[in-house]
C-alpha cells in the first residue's frame, strides 16, 4: 500500500497540468543495501518531450557530502584512519591545499594560514566560494594545521532537533561558503512518523528549499519542495513499517 502511496505523491506532484515539480526521483536504500523503493515521474525537459527516470544522469550538488561523510566514517570503523589524524598522510592530493588570506591590494584578510584544519575547509574558508571575490590577485598559504575527519564530518553546532538549520555565513562577507560540513545536520530525537534519532540530513541544493539574505533582512522557502518531501518522508517510513511487520 504504501507502494502505491509514493507512486501516487510523485506523480500528483510532478502532473503537467496540477503539479508543481518539474520531475522527481526517490529512491530508498536499507542498511543492507536492499532497494526499498526506487521510482521517477515527470519530465526531463522544459518541453515534457522526455521522460525522467531513475537512471536520468543529473547534477546531485551536495548530495554527495552524505555519502562520503558515511563512507569516512567506515573508514574509521575499519581502523585505517583515527578521527584526528592528519587526512593529508592517506590523502595525497590534500597536500597541496591552500588557504585563502586575502587579496593583493586588500587591506583585510579573509582568515588566517596557521592552525587551519578541515574545520576551515568544510566551513568554505579556503576560497573555495559561490559568486565573484573581489578584485585583484588572491593570496594562498599552506595550510599549516592538521586536515582531519573529525573536524570535517563531525560538526556539533551542526545538530539541530527536527531538521535542517540556517546556512552557516561569515559576518560582514557577501560570499556564501560552499558547505558548512561533509556530513549535513543531525537529528537528536526522534520525529513520530519520521526520521529517528541520529539521522543525518542534507539537500543537495539547499536555495531550491530556503534562501535567507541577511543583508536585506529576507528570508523565504519553498513550500511545494518541502511538502513533497514531508510526504515521501512519511510514505517510505509506512513501508518500512510494514516490511518489518510482515
Amino acid at each position: 500500500m504504501a507502494t502505491a502511496e509514493l507512486d501516487s505523491i510523485l506523480a500528483r506532484y510532478t502532473d503537467p497540468a496540477t503539479g508543481s515539480v518539474q520531475g522527481a526521483t526517490f529512491v530508498a536504500v536499507d542498511s543492507k543495501g536492499h532497494t526499498i523503493y526506487c521510482s521517477s515521474s515527470g519530465s526531463r525537459t522544459a518541453d515534457r518531450s522526455q521522460p525522467l527516470t531513475p537512471d536520468t544522469f543529473t547534477w546531485i550538488a551536495s548530495q554527495s557530502k552524505l555519502a562520503t561523510a558515511v563512507a569516512a566514517m567506515q573508514v574509521v570503523e575499519k581502523g585505517l584512519i583515527g578521527l584526528d589524524d592528519d587526512a593529508r598522510d592517506v590523502l595525497p592530493t590534500l597536500r597541496d591545499l591552500k588557504v585563502l588570506v586575502g587579496f593583493e591590494g586588500d587591506d583585510g584578510t579573509e582568515g588566517s594560514a596557521e592552525n587551519v584544519s578541515f574545520d576551515a575547509v568544510a566551513k568554505g574558508e579556503t576560497g573555495s566560494t559561490f559568486g565573484t571575490g573581489p578584485a585583484g590577485i588572491p593570496i594562498f598559504e599552506d595550510v599549516k594545521g592538521p586536515i582531519t575527519l573529525r573536524a570535517a564530518a563531525l560538526r556539533t553546532f551542526l545538530t539541530n532537533p527536527g531538521g535542517m538549520s540556517p546556512l552557516w555565513t561569515v559576518p560582514d562577507r557577501n560570499l556564501m561558503p560552499v558547505g558548512m560540513s561533509l556530513a549535513g545536520t543531525v537529528n537528536s530525537q526522534n520525529v513520530p512518523g519520521k526520521r529517528r534519532r541520529g539521522s543525518v540530513n542534507w539537500g543537495g541544493l539547499p536555495n531550491l528549499a530556503s534562501w535567507i539574505d541577511r543583508e536585506a533582512g529576507l528570508a523565504a522557502m519553498d513550500p511545494e519542495c518541502l511538502r513533497l518531501l514531508t510526504e515521501l518522508e512519511e510514505a517510505v517510513y509506512k513501508l518500512l513499517d510494514e516490511k518489518e511487520t510482515t
